[in-house]
């Protein structure tokens, strides 16, 4: 087998760790969607609202809860 069996482990744990594309996070410099993540680097690239693409450690990223961006929108629970 190749090197893959040595790496598996790695992958299978930042796959469970790392947030989904698609998924709204927070980032030292606002928050935005995730685009893509990198396994061997451990970063997420992330669209920011205001249109600007950074990649950043998975460490730095917070998930928002899905009630939360609820409330962040036209017609929410609030409006």
């Amino acid at each position: 087998l190749c090197c893959l069996t040595y790496e598996a482990p790695h992958y299978a744990d930042f796959k469970r760790r790392a947030p989904k594309p698609g998924e709204t996070v927070s980032v030292p410099g606002g928050c935005g969607r995730v685009g893509g993540c990198n396994a061997v680097r451990e970063t997420v690239q992330v669209q920011m609202e205001g249109g600007s693409l950074v990649e950043v450690a998975l460490g730095e990223v917070v998930r928002q809860p899905q009630a939360a961006l609820a409330t962040g929108r036209e017609g929410g629970p609030e409006g």
